[in-house]
């Protein structure tokens, strides 16, 4: 399976359960980087992962950390010197409902 289809896959699967999770996604890179512009990782509250947008260190930062940092509204936020990303938090489907109806 593609790392697309597999991220629609889990994004799916998250959706169905009402599973908050955030979508991280490489914007610019300077100098040697694992990943490219474009790379996504989803991480979701209860440790789901799919995707990949480095070489290790930022997968294990973020589970840890992404939620909070978006809910500060840090979003590009700059992990190191090489890697800057945006981070997407999405809702549940009954809160996109209830958003919506509101």
């Amino acid at each position: 399976m593609s790392e697309l289809k597999s991220l629609l896959s889990t994004a799916q699967a998250l959706d169905a359960s009402a599973t908050r999770y955030v979508c991280a996604t490489v914007v610019r890179t300077r100098g040697s980087a694992y990943r490219r512009p474009g790379a996504r990782l989803l991480v979701a509250e209860d440790g789901t992962t799919a995707g990949s947008v480095s070489g290790g260190c930022l997968e294990a930062d973020l589970p840890r950390t992404c939620f909070f940092r978006t809910r500060l509204r840090s979003s590009p936020v700059a992990f190191s010197v090489k890697v800057t990303m945006r981070m997407r938090p999405t809702s549940t489907p009954s809160s996109r409902t209830s958003r919506s109806t509101s």
